[in-house]
């Protein structure tokens, strides 16, 4: 059995400044270990092998009985820690709030608590004939949230 505190420890000692880990799982069940790390640039494959390679020299035993997968975050995927809402701050980004409202905007200062959304929302002001576009600044807490994710654009 291998413990997750010990190979996360294992794997922050291997990143650089740049680079966090998203999510670390092991299954004792069916016998897996899932590394996910990001950086602010993003992480090649090489750096996934080179990972892949630091665990298995340093747990080799430990590792026999396991499946590991080393793989950065996935992009179009929700964002998991507060560093992936820092990296993406000032982009769009797509969140499902947990009352159910899907709302796209540009992701403000995250925090250790939440974060803010600008959204564009039509109003009709009074006397108008016409909606005009306006931005509106909504504020969440992390529980909140369904998921956020980057949104990915052409």
């Amino acid at each position: 059995m291998i413990e997750k505190e010990l190979l996360t420890k294992a794997v922050e000692e291997k990143l650089t400044e740049e680079q966090f880990v998203t999510e670390i799982s092991v299954n004792e069940t069916n016998k897996t270990i899932l590394v996910e790390v990001d950086a602010d640039k993003g992480v090649s494959i090489d750096f996934c092998v080179e990972m892949t390679n630091f665990l298995h020299e340093r747990f080799a035993e430990e590792l026999d009985e396991y499946d590991l997968e080393v793989s950065s975050a996935g992009i179009g995927q929700p964002l998991k820690n507060v560093r992936q809402y820092q990296k993406f701050e000032g982009e769009e980004v797509e969140v499902l709030t947990a009352d159910g409202r899907k709302l796209k905007g540009v992701l403000r200062t995250p925090s250790d608590k939440g974060f803010s959304l600008d959204v564009v929302v039509k109003i009709k002001p009074e006397g108008a004939k016409r909606k005009i576009e306006t931005t509106q600044t909504l504020n969440f807490n992390y529980e909140e949230i369904k998921y956020t994710k980057y949104l990915i654009k052409f």
